[in-house]
């Protein structure tokens, strides 16, 4: 998987984004 899918992930587990 490419990083900007776990970028992707990170964000929107966030709360803020």
């Amino acid at each position: 998987e490419p990083p900007v899918f776990g970028k992707m992930t990170l964000f929107t587990s966030s709360p803020s984004g």
